[in-house]
């Protein structure tokens, strides 16, 4: 009789937790344990790990092994949540349906329905561990890491980033995993003329300003001079200028030197404040030192530009030069310069606007520099008024040749002229865009040299794609080409 009733007792339990499955396989899909949907889109993710989900993974992990205790806690947690939901039903939130998107910089953050998550990204969470020696999760390398909170972040690119949230949550020692969100954190500047710097949105500066603009850094511009009375430029940033030509020759007072504005257009582009008056730099609190060796009409002297080179490093104790001149032939005078400031020097230098007849032109051409050429956006063909990657091509006069190491915006560039603002265009603006860039990494890597700021520039992601990768985003062929070099400068990359 002991037996049966013992016999009778198990079968009833059995009953019910077979019965119970489909309820509990509905609730785990309701919750967003396990996914039907895999839509790349991910319109149909929900918001996970409040209170009650956070308790659930904890929870699951202890009894996972038992599944008549799982089986119930799952019930139970399922009417706890709904006791949650009812009282949070009285939030003008509730019933909202999100809308996940995948980020791209520039992304409207006016509708608080769509919901942006970063690219290949997702933040997964450890039960009290050290993630400083973390450095893969399931195949994902991490690229981010946060020691205070046991978590970090990785970057999925073999599987939709569902598939890899479901599949790191089965981990014992993993806490949770979710999208990385993109909040209204990363807004753009409130300059009257953004509107019109589509080179800044090309090159992802918005999410790199949320951290950095360039403070401490010396940006060295050899150029036609400076308008220092412009609204959009500091004056006070900008120390040991001098003129090496012309009129004005070993001037220290600069600010009546630029008849052509070429060289307050690049500035402009480098370090404009972040004041609610014109544009935006890309490195807006860098110190500026500007070197007159051009004339207004743009000519310059090799021994000129070799002074300023010196003057540059010397008494300026430049960390970046930004040359927005080229000469045709290799001369020692250059050649003698750039290879004594290279060492310590970051030298960027445009690469020339005489077509892709003509090879790239001195001192661009030279190993140690950074040669720099020019995209254009010719066409919105997603007209969503954001220059994508895809969208992007060569600038008609660039010169050609193996030494182009990176591209930036250089066509329809507004920026700071004497007196006011217009639109440029050539090789100089994208090697402003570039120096700009790399004031932004030397900000965050202060000791760093100018080869390992190379490398970062360079590095590249695998596919054309809009996607806010790491470093340079890849145009044209695979790796380093002709057309793009390795690929177009990524402000947000380099200081990820």
């Amino acid at each position: 009789m002991e037996k049966k009733k013992i016999f009778g007792i198990g079968l009833f339990f059995i009953l019910i937790i077979v019965g119970t499955m489909p309820i509990i396989e509905g609730i785990r899909l309701e919750q967003g344990l396990i996914s039907e949907n895999k839509d790349n889109n991910y319109d149909s993710l929900k918001s996970k790990l409040n209170f009650f989900e956070r308790l659930d993974v904890r929870l699951s992990n202890l009894i996972k092994d038992k599944p008549i205790l799982n089986n119930i806690f799952v019930i139970i947690s399922h009417l706890s949540k709904k006791i949650f939901n009812n009282i949070k039903a009285n939030s003008p939130d509730s019933e909202t349906e999100y809308i996940f998107k995948e980020y791209y910089p520039g992304a409207p953050m006016n509708d608080p329905r769509v919901v942006y998550f970063a690219a290949d990204e997702v933040i997964v969470c450890f039960f009290n561990k050290n993630v400083s020696n973390v450095y893969t999760v399931e195949g994902a390398p991490v690229i981010d890491r946060e020691p205070n909170s046991d978590a970090v972040v990785v970057e999925v690119t073999n599987m939709p980033l569902e598939d890899y949230i479901n599949l790191v949550e089965q981990r014992e020692d993993v806490d949770y995993a979710e999208l990385n969100i993109v909040g209204s954190g990363c807004s753009a500047p409130s300059d009257p003329h953004w509107d019109k710097q589509w080179g800044n949105k090309a090159i992802n500066c918005v999410k790199a300003w949320n951290k950095y603009d360039g403070t401490g850094v010396r940006v060295a511009i050899l150029d036609t001079g400076l308008d220092l009375n412009h609204e959009d430029i500091e004056s006070w940033k900008c120390i040991n200028e001098y003129n090496y030509f012309g009129d004005g020759i070993g001037s220290e007072d600069i600010s009546d030197y630029d008849g052509g504005s070429h060289g307050t257009h690049c500035t402009g582009i480098i370090m404009a404040e972040h004041n609610n008056k014109g544009i935006a730099g890309v490195a807006p609190k860098c110190t500026v030192i500007p070197v007159k060796i051009m004339e207004d009409s743009n000519s310059v002297e090799a021994f000129d530009m070799a002074q300023g080179l010196y003057h540059a490093k010397q008494v300026g104790k430049a960390d970046i030069i930004c040359i927005c001149s080229s000469f045709s032939l290799d001369t020692r005078t250059l050649k003698d310069a750039v290879g004594q400031l290279a060492f310590n020097t970051l030298l960027i230098a445009s690469i020339g606007n005489y077509g892709g007849n003509y090879h790239i032109k001195f001192p661009a051409a030279y190993e140690p520099v950074v040669a720099v050429g020019a995209v254009e956006w010719k066409e919105d063909s997603n007209n969503n008024g954001f220059p994508d990657p895809s969208e992007l091509r060569p600038y008609t006069h660039n010169c050609a040749g193996p030494e182009l190491d990176i591209v930036a915006p250089g066509v329809g560039i507004y920026s700071t002229v004497n007196n006011g603002y217009a639109y440029d265009e050539g090789t100089s603006m994208a090697t402003a865009y570039v120096a700009g860039v790399a004031a932004l990494f030397f900000e965050k890597y202060p000791n760093a040299s100018p080869v390992q700021c190379k490398e970062k520039l360079f590095e590249t992601t695998i596919a054309l794609s809009v996607r806010v990768r790491t470093r340079a985003i890849d145009l044209g062929e695979q790796g380093k080409d002709e057309k793009y070099g390795y690929g177009l400068v990524n402000a947000y990359g380099v200081v990820r």
